[in-house]
């Protein structure tokens, strides 16, 4: 893909969250009855989420309205008529693999899970430690996919440390609701990634499951039951984040279809690029983002890793020097995104200086033209993106279409707003 430069101006509505998009299925996927899960992007992890919980026996229709907007109509599994364990492609899912391991324990007894890219080698000790304690079979070679599990899945108390992906907490809140008996979900340390946490305890209270919080303890009652529902999927802040800058950088826009009541965490992006001089604004609930000139600042993204490419792109043209703190999880990530953040603003002619949990950047007045590798990470992809109008030449992106894994219209909406690429 050739970027040539060009100010982004006009209005966008925001695709719909990943993360609430891949709770809300499995919600509905392990509900009584028939559920509608409206505003939904058939983005590549998403689709193995669809799968995976059609392998567990759940029925799937997807429908398109006349604004091509697709709603999903999904019928609960029943764990009576589940005869086989389960075979699940994640493809480069991390959630669908973290969310749906505990699941497949506690409905069908078991499963196999495969995937491609990076995923097959990012990490799942602490399932691993907690499920060989309660007698779950775990067979993995080299620690690496595929991963083989079948046993029962017991209640009781788990204990999982609270600086690994909260993915690991997700997948067991769901999960333990289906059992008998009642358990503790312990989680030790400072918890990451809290505000995924809270997104995941939403979804579930609006499919009737209730969770308990009880300082670090999670309290779940055994033998609780998913109702269905009509669930529609609000905007995705981490996503609405590049075209945010993108305004900044270039002539402004407005974003519809975001809550400013979320509990996603990644509406931080508001207050991380104010307090860098962005002017933003709310006109009823749409978002107005004006063309501003950035200052250097200093973010902890420990609550919202997800914004690092983002907030990097901005601190790269902003005026001073900055830090971003905090993101040891960086590394697992689809690529290693403290390596190639760096690596593509750099190429770009940034001053980019990585360290083990962040990176030191010294602001620059225009980036130039390059050619830069996406390594197959979609947030770095969408930076390159997002950052393009401050260069003096064109950039030439390799692998650009990998925005496919989580916001596949990306580019029609990057020249919907005046952007302009050539495949």
């Amino acid at each position: 893909m050739i970027i040539t430069p060009a100010k982004l101006k006009g209005e966008i509505v925001a695709p719909p969250s990943k993360s609430i998009s891949h709770r809300a299925i499995i919600a509905a996927a392990l509900a009584d009855k028939t559920s509608q899960i409206s505003n939904i992007i058939l983005s590549s992890d998403i689709n193995a989420t669809i799968d995976a919980v059609k392998k567990l026996g759940a029925k799937v229709c997807k429908m398109q309205n006349s604004n091509a907007e697709t709603t999903l109509e999904i019928t609960g599994i029943k764990k009576a008529e589940i005869k086989t364990l389960p075979d699940i492609d994640c493809r480069e899912s991390g959630s669908t693999l973290r969310f749906m391991i505990p699941i497949t324990l506690a409905a069908a007894g078991g499963g196999q899970f495969t995937g491609s890219g990076r995923l097959p080698k990012r990490p799942l000790e602490a399932y691993q430690k907690i499920f060989l304690k309660k007698g779950i079979k775990w067979e993995q070679e080299n620690d690496f996919l595929p991963l083989k599990i079948y046993g029962k899945m017991k209640s009781g108390q788990y204990i999982l440390p609270g600086n690994i992906s909260s993915q690991y907490i997700t997948g067991m809140l769901m999960a333990l609701p289906l059992l008998k008996g009642d358990s503790i979900l312990r989680i030790t340390g400072k918890l990451e990634s809290s505000k995924y946490v809270d997104i995941t305890i939403d979804v579930l209270s609006s499919f009737g499951i209730k969770i308990i919080r009880n300082e670090a303890d999670y309290i779940i009652k055994g033998e609780q039951k998913y109702k269905s529902k009509c669930y529609n999927i609000e905007g995705d802040w981490s996503q609405a984040a590049f075209f945010m800058l993108a305004g900044i950088l270039g002539d402004g826009i407005k974003i519809h279809g975001l809550n400013k009541n979320t509990k996603q965490g990644d509406i931080a992006v508001i207050d991380i690029l104010k307090s860098m001089g962005a002017e933003i604004t709310w006109e009823n609930d749409v978002l107005c983002i004006l063309k501003s000139e950035l200052r250097a600042s200093n973010v902890d993204v420990m609550q919202c890793p997800d914004l690092a490419p983002v907030i990097a792109a901005a601190m790269s043209i902003a005026e001073g020097k900055s830090t971003i703190y905090g993101g040891r999880r960086l590394k697992i990530k689809e690529s290693d995104r403290i390596m190639s953040i760096s690596s593509t603003l750099n190429k770009l002619g940034a001053d980019v200086t990585p360290f083990d949990d962040g990176m030191k950047i010294t602001g620059i007045k225009n980036l130039r033209g390059f050619v830069v590798d996406s390594f197959n990470d979609h947030r770095i992809a969408m930076m390159t993106a997002a950052v393009s109008s401050k260069s003096i030449d064109k950039i030439t992106l390799n692998n650009a279409h990998c925005v496919n894994k989580s916001y596949p219209s990306f580019w029609d909406d990057f020249t919907l707003m005046g952007g302009i690429i050539n495949e």
